[in-house]
C-alpha cells in the first residue's frame, strides 16, 4: 500500500500549525509581502520607498503570518462545535471542500475577512506607526496589504489533495446504496469504502445497505454513532463484521483526531439490532501500545495492527 493512503485527510489550513510547513510558507509570504509592499509604495508615489521598506517589511511579514494563524484558529474552532449546534455536513465541508456547502463557504469567507481586518489594523498601528508617511498613505497601504495578502488558500478544497490513485474522496458509490450514505462525510466513507482506507478485504461490503454517522459531544469527549444496515443470513459470520468495525474505527481515530469513541450499531434488513459495538481510542492505544496519531506517518505499523485484528 502506498504511504500516502494513511496520511490524515485534514484541512489545508491546518498545515499552518506545522513547523515543517513554515519552511515553505514563511519564505513565500516574505516574497509576496515584499512584492505587494514595494508595488504599493510605487503606485502611491512614495519618495522614500527604500527607507519605508526597510523599516516595515519584517513587521508586515510577521503580522501577516500571525493573522493567518488567527484565521486558521477560527476555522479549527468550527471543527469543535457540538453537532447539536452545527450540522455535521457543514463542519465536514469546512474541512474538505467549502464550496460543497453554502454555509461552509460563507464561514470560510468570514474567516478570511476577519484575517484581512487583523492584517489591516495591526499594520496600521504597528508596521507604519513610526514611518514618515501621512495617515492617508498609511491606510491605503494597509488596505492593499489586507486585501491582497488575505489567506484565500482557506478556500482551496483539501479533498483535491487526495483525489488521486491512492485515495479518492469522491469515489462514485454503487448505485444500490449511493443515496443511503449520510452523516459526517469522511467517517461515513471510511465504513462505506473500507478497503480504500484499510487495505483489507471485507467480504460483506456488498451487503451493506446503509451507512449513517453522527458526531455528538459529551463530557467524556466526542463520540461517533454509526448506524449500519446490512443483509444478514444464516451463513453470515458476525466476527467478520466485528473485525471490520474495529479496523474502520482505528482509521476514524487517525483521520478524525478529535474523536474519542466510535459506536457501531449493526442492524438487519428489518432494522433490528444485530449487535452493538463500542471502541474507545484510549483502549485501542493501550491494546497495541501506540499513539494512533503516530500511525499516520507509519503505514507499515498501521497495516500490521489492522492485519492482526481477528
Amino acid at each position: 500500500m502506498k504511504d500516502k493512503l494513511y496520511n490524515v485527510i485534514f484541512p489545508i489550513w491546518l498545515l499552518i500549525f506545522y513547523p515543517l510547513y513554515w519552511l515553505i510558507v514563511l519564505p513565500a509570504n516574505f516574497l509576496i509581502d515584499t512584492a505587494v509592499l514595494l508595488i504599493s509604495l510605487k503606485v502611491l508615489k512614495i519618495s522614500n520607498i527604500k527607507d519605508v521598506y526597510k523599516k516595515t517589511i519584517l513587521k508586515v511579514w510577521i503580522i501577516g503570518f500571525v493573522a493567518d494563524l488567527c484565521g486558521a484558529a477560527l476555522l479549527i474552532c468550527t471543527q469543535l462545535l457540538p453537532s447539536n449546534l452545527v450540522n455535521s455536513s457543514i463542519i465536514s465541508a469546512l474541512a474538505y471542500n467549502p464550496f460543497s456547502n453554502i454555509w461552509s463557504l460563507i464561514i470560510t469567507f468570514i474567516a478570511i475577512i476577519i484575517t484581512a481586518i487583523i492584517i489591516y489594523f495591526m499594520n496600521l498601528k504597528l508596521s507604519f506607526k513610526k514611518v514618515d508617511l501621512d495617515q492617508k498613505a498609511k491606510k491605503k497601504i494597509a488596505i492593499i496589504l489586507a486585501v491582497i495578502t488575505a489567506p484565500y488558500l482557506f478556500l482551496y478544497p483539501s479533498s483535491l489533495l487526495y483525489n488521486n490513485n491512492e485515495i479518492d474522496t469522491n469515489i462514485t458509490e454503487p448505485k444500490k446504496i449511493e443515496s443511503e450514505f449520510s452523516g459526517d462525510t469522511i467517517t461515513t466513507r471510511i465504513f462505506a469504502e473500507s478497503q480504500n482506507y484499510t487495505n483489507t478485504n471485507f467480504k460483506y461490503i456488498d451487503k451493506i445497505a446503509k451507512v449513517d454517522s453522527e458526531i455528538i459531544n459529551s463530557n467524556q469527549g466526542s463520540v461517533v454513532n454509526m448506524n449500519i444496515s446490512t443483509e444478514f443470513d444464516e451463513s453470515t459470520d458476525i466476527n467478520e463484521y466485528k473485525k471490520w468495525a474495529k479496523q474502520c474505527s482505528i482509521i476514524v481515530f487517525i483521520k478524525q483526531p478529535i474523536i474519542d469513541e466510535v459506536v457501531v450499531d449493526l442492524k438487519n434488513d428489518d432494522k433490528e439490532s444485530v449487535c452493538n459495538l463500542t471502541y474507545l481510542k484510549n483502549d485501542i492505544e493501550n491494546e497495541y501500545g501506540v499513539k494512533l496519531e503516530d500511525l499516520q506517518d507509519d503505514s507499515n505499523k498501521l497495516q500490521s495492527i489492522l492485519d492482526s485484528i481477528k
